[in-house]
Parts: structure tokens; C-alpha cells; sequence
């Protein structure tokens, strides 16, 4: 188990302990990571003292920390978070933010996540391509004026 700072004893922590320790970690405020996450300080406050949390505020707030899925289980099983790479440890391959995004869905092999990445830059080109009244204007539907 990896010792961290501030835990000089390797003694575990609560959820609300590595909630504080991440959103310090990425310069966020109490606010700031509440409207990231799109839940209540509140709701972040109490995230430890909720054995039985939403699964979608949980997904908000690991989101919004910027953990894998089930990194809040993790916490509550005596483990650790484990962080997203950072977008400098993305394969550089990946053109924009859902592509990032589907990265991030570990729980599909990479294989699929290469998969899903192309079928969303199919749709891209796609929808850059179709005229923008929506009109198809193609060789069967053309009209003579």
C-alpha cells in the first residue's frame, strides 16, 4: 500500500480524507470540485459517513477528481483511488476530448476502446459532411430548378 503524505502511520483513510487530498492535489475548492462534479458540498461533505452512496453522485465526483470508476468502492474496501492519466499520458493518436473520454472506460479492453474511438470519428466525418439544411440533396433527389 502506498504511504502518503499527511498519513505518516499508513493508516487508511476515509473517503472524505482522499477526496480532500485529491481536490487539494488539483488546486480545487470545496465549490470549485461541488460544480465539477455537479453534486452538493454537502453531498461531498457527508461522502464518507453514506455507506450506501448514489452510484451516479459517485461517478460525478470520481469524474470530477478525475479517478477511475469505482475508485469511491475502492476507498470503502480499505484500498486507494486510482487516478486517470493525465492527458499527457494519453495515446497521442486521440483527437479530442470524447476521445479522451472513451479512454477512459477501463472496463473495456483496448481493443474495444480503439473500437468505439473509430465509430465516433466515422460519425464526426459524417455529420461534417451532410449539408447543413439537413436536405439530401443527392443524385437521386436532385431538383432542376
Amino acid at each position: 500500500m502506498m504511504v502518503r503524505m499527511g498519513n505518516p502511520n499508513g493508516a487508511k483513510r476515509d473517503v472524505t480524507w482522499w477526496i480532500d487530498d485529491r481536490r487539494s492535489d488539483l488546486g480545487m475548492t470545496w465549490d470549485d470540485l461541488a460544480g465539477e462534479a455537479g453534486v452538493s458540498t454537502e453531498t461531498l461533505r457527508l461522502a464518507s459517513d453514506r455507506p450506501h452512496m448514489r452510484t451516479t453522485s459517485k461517478r460525478k465526483i470520481e469524474k470530477a477528481l478525475r479517478w477511475q470508476r469505482g475508485s469511491i468502492d475502492a476507498i470503502r474496501a480499505g484500498g486507494e483511488p486510482t487516478p486517470l492519466p493525465d492527458v499527457e499520458d494519453y495515446p497521442r493518436a486521440l483527437q479530442d476530448a470524447v476521445e479522451r473520454q472513451l479512454w477512459d472506460i477501463t472496463e473495456l479492453s483496448e481493443q474495444d476502446r480503439w473500437t468505439q474511438i473509430y465509430v465516433w470519428r466515422a460519425k464526426k466525418i459524417e455529420r461534417d459532411q451532410s449539408p447543413p439544411d439537413g436536405k439530401d440533396n443527392g443524385p437521386n433527389n436532385a431538383s432542376f430548378g
